[in-house]
C-alpha cells in the first residue's frame, strides 16, 4: 500500500513540474509598411510598425535596423500600451531600440505601434534597401515569454520617381533612325516609364526629301 501511495505522489509531483505556463507558446505577429515604396536621394520615408496578432503582452521591446546612409528623424508612438507606456529612443542608434511597458495588465489590442520617419542622404546607395524589426523581449503579467515574429520591408532608392509623365505616340523607324512604340515617358529624367520599346532601323523605309535641281 505504501508503495502505491509513493508512486501516486511521484506522479502528482511530475504532473506539477510539467505544467506549461499559459503564455509559453503565445505567438505575436509584426508587420511593416513603407510610404512611399520608392524614394530619391535626399527624400523622406515613413515606416509603420503594426502588431497584427497580439497574444496579450504587458512588455515589448523591438529592435529596428535600417540602412547606414539613412537618418532616423522621428518616432511617432500610438500609445497602445498607455499614455506613459513608451520610452523615447535615442534616434542616433542603429539599430534603434523601441521599448513598451504597461506593467499592470496584458494589452491585447492590435494595430499601429509606431511610425518611424527616415531621411535618405544625398549620397545614399541606389537600389533596394531593407528595414528590419526583431523582438528583443516580449512577456505577459506573469512574466511568461511570448514569441513575436520578425518583419522587414524593402524600399527602393531610385534616381527618379517619375512623378511627372506624359503620353508619347509611336514613331515609325526609317532607313536611318530607329523608331519607338507608344508609351509613357518621364518629363524629369526623359526615361520611359511604360512602353516605348525601340523599333529597329528599317532599311526599306526611305524618307525622300524634296527634289532639288542645280
Amino acid at each position: 500500500m505504501k508503495r502505491i501511495l509513493s508512486m501516486l505522489l511521484i506522479v502528482a509531483l511530475l504532473s506539477t513540474l510539467l505544467v506549461v505556463p499559459a503564455n509559453a507558446d503565445a505567438i505575436g505577429t509584426i508587420a511593416l509598411t513603407s510610404s512611399p515604396s520608392s524614394v530619391t536621394k535626399g527624400g523622406t520615408v515613413s515606416v509603420t510598425i503594426s502588431l497584427t496578432q497580439n497574444p496579450g503582452l504587458t512588455g515589448l521591446t523591438l529592435s529596428v535596423g535600417y540602412p547606414s546612409d539613412w537618418t532616423l528623424t522621428a518616432v511617432a508612438e500610438e500609445k497602445m500600451f498607455g499614455a506613459t507606456g513608451f520610452t523615447s529612443p535615442n534616434l542616433e542608434n542603429n539599430p534603434v531600440t523601441l521599448p513598451w511597458l504597461h506593467g499592470t495588465e496584458n494589452i491585447t489590442a492590435t494595430g499601429t505601434l509606431a511610425t518611424l520617419t527616415f531621411s535618405v542622404s544625398d549620397s545614399a546607395t541606389l537600389g533596394d534597401q531593407t528595414i528590419t524589426v526583431s523582438c528583443s523581449e516580449a512577456y505577459d503579467t506573469g512574466f511568461n515569454d511570448a514569441t513575436i515574429s520578425d518583419a522587414s520591408v524593402t524600399v527602393s532608392v531610385v534616381s527618379c520617381v517619375h512623378a511627372n509623365t506624359e503620353q508619347v505616340p509611336a514613331e515609325a523607324a526609317t532607313c536611318v533612325d530607329p523608331g519607338h512604340e507608344a508609351g509613357t515617358k518621364c518629363k524629369d529624367c526623359d526615361d520611359w516609364v511604360e512602353g516605348g520599346a525601340e523599333i529597329p532601323v528599317d532599311p526599306t523605309a526611305h524618307v525622300w526629301g524634296e527634289t532639288t535641281y542645280d
